[in-house]
This record gives C-alpha cells, structure tokens and sequence, in this order.
C-alpha cells in the first residue's frame, strides 16, 4: 500500500510549503500507528527534492532514487534496539552527518520513524541540531506521541496532526478491494481510522478465526453451555494475539445493544449485517446489565495484565455475558 488516503489539507500545507520556499527546519507528524506519516514523510521528502515541473513526478532522477529508497539526501534513521532510539542512534544517524552537505539536492531529509521511542539522552542530542541547522536540513519527527518529547524540541518543531480515516470510508475503500463484506465492516470498525492496521488485520488469519469465534458467541449467548465455553477458550488459546482484537469486538458489539435500546435506528448500528441478534439482546438486557458487560470486559484487561491466568479470565467473562443476556 503506497497510496496516501485522506489529510488532504496537511498535504495541501506540505505542498505550499514547498511550492513557497516556506520549509522549516523541523517537523513533527504525530498521528497513531498505521495512519499514514511515513507515506507523508517520505511523500513530503520527495517534494522537496524533486526536480520535476509539477512536484513530486514519480520521474526525475531524484524521484526515482526516493521511490526505490537509495536516494543519497533522504536518510532514514534507524535505531538498534527495538523498543529504544538510544543517543547512539541519533549522534550516527544525523549529528556526524548533518554538517556534510547535500550530495545531489537542495534539502538533506532525516526522517525518525517512531520517534517517541528516543530517551532523554537522545533528545538532547537531537535538540542541538534542531538548535541551530544548517540552512539545507530538514528533520521530520514521526510519532504516536508528540508529548513524549522534550517542550525544548516541540517548541522548535512545527506540529502536523495525521488524523484517522473514518470507518466508513475504510469500509468502502476495502470492498472496493474485494474484501468480504462482513470482514470489511469487522476490520473497519476495530481499525481506529488506522488503514496500516486495517490491512494487517485482513491479512491475518488469527484475525479471520478470533472474529469468527467471537462473534459466534456474541450472538447468542443464552445458549452457551460449559461446553460450548471451553472450546471458545481451547480456540483462543491459540490466538492469544488477538485477545485485544476480541475484547474489542466485545465493546462494540455491546455498543450496538445500547445503541438498540436506546431506540436510536438501525443506521447507527456498527455491525447492522448483526441487527436481528442486536436487537433481541437489547430487548432482554437491561442498562444495567449491559454496563457490566463493559465492566468485566475491563477488568479481564486488568487480569491479564497482572498475569491472571487467561482461561479463567476469560471463563469469567462469558460466564458474566451469558448472565447479563439472561437479564441477572
């Protein structure tokens, strides 16, 4: 996927930018994970460089080494650890270089993909250069948490927000794809406006059997048996992975029932292919059933991520369901 869906006045601001000589220094692209900012970092690096009439051109020299990511003034910084950009990491990927003029193009781009993963350490060696750069650098930020960083370095930098897509959009998009229908609206729903993570989840076919699984018991859970608990439990031991994914779903779903009870249509409804279940549930459960739902779905988040053991927190939490579907 290399198409930038969406954000279109933060690349407009990109562009005239550009187009205008306008070009700071520094940048920070905050957004969540999967919404797009390396696309617009790198779209934005190719901007500057290009050397075509109508910029970016997917044909000059300099797009071409951009889009095959061996250009020599577009350098991606990397870190070693996975969980820590250290101060090693900043002083060899952009202190002992930056003084080093571009080889070929007017800017020299350094791009730091998930960026809040710099400690301190490695801030304040990133902050002398954001100080004072020289003329033909531009550094851009990439971050799930502009917070994360130093007021020194967000004071200096300007701040560019990567908003999500909306669900319906990405819907659209993925069955425009050719997507199932059922695991476009699942995807969509549980994606947060994220298309890096709608895509993933698609692909993924622990995804596929989690939804499967949860949504055979989310539709009738006044027939669960003991029975019918500890293959779900056996299954999803398998798919731990997705454990998230399925507390998710879970809210959702729910979400949907109190949409129902509260009378408020079918189209607000987020799985409307689910309507007839949704609404026999939400003629059963009272309110206050129905926020215990969201309350043991919290707590076995809570348990298991304070080590409590997974088939007995899930137990618990079906066994709670089935209670609150029967009106307990």
């Amino acid at each position: 996927m290399t198409e930038i869906y969406g954000n279109d006045s933060l690349l407009e601001s990109l562009r005239n930018a550009a187009c205008k000589g306008q070009v700071s220094h520094s940048y920070i692209l905050n957004g969540a994970d999967g919404t797009g900012k390396l696309l617009i970092a790198r779209y934005f690096a190719r901007l500057l460089q290009c050397t075509g009439e109508e910029k970016p051109c997917g044909h000059c020299l300099s797009c071409l080494q951009a889009l095959s990511g061996h250009h020599p003034d577009i350098i991606e910084v990397g870190h070693e650890k996975p969980n820590l950009f250290g101060v090693d990491d900043v002083r060899t990927g952009i202190n002992q270089t930056v003084q080093v003029r571009p080889y070929s193009s007017p800017y020299k781009v350094y791009i730091l993909d998930e960026a809040e993963k710099m400690n301190q350490q490695a801030q304040n060696a990133l902050l002398k250069t954001i100080e004072e750069p020289p003329d033909y650098v531009v550094i851009l930020l990439l971050t799930s948490n502009a917070e994360s960083f130093l007021e020194t370095i967000r004071s200096r930098c300007v701040r560019l927000d990567v908003r999500p897509l909306p669900e319906d959009f990405i819907e659209e998009l993925l069955l425009r794809r050719g997507a199932e229908k059922q695991d476009a609206v699942r995807a969509a729903r549980l994606s947060g406006g994220s298309l890096g993570k709608t895509f993933s989840m698609l692909e993924s076919e622990p995804f596929r059997k989690m939804s499967e699984l949860t949504f055979g018991i989310l539709r009738d859970p006044l027939k669960l048996t003991m029975k019918d608990i500890h293959a779900f439990l056996g299954e999803m031991e398998k798919l731990r992975e997705e454990t998230e994914n399925m507390f998710s779903l879970m809210e959702l779903w729910f979400r949907d029932v109190m949409v129902m009870k509260a009378g408020k249509g079918e189209a607000l409804l987020l799985f409307r292919e689910e309507q007839d279940h949704i609404r026999a549930q939400a003629a059963r459960m009272s309110y206050a059933g129905t926020n215990r739902v969201f309350d043991e779905i919290s707590h076995a988040r809570e348990c298991l991520n304070a080590n409590v053991n997974y088939e007995l927190t899930l137990e618990l939490l079906l066994i709670a369901v089935k209670e609150c579907a029967e009106g307990r």
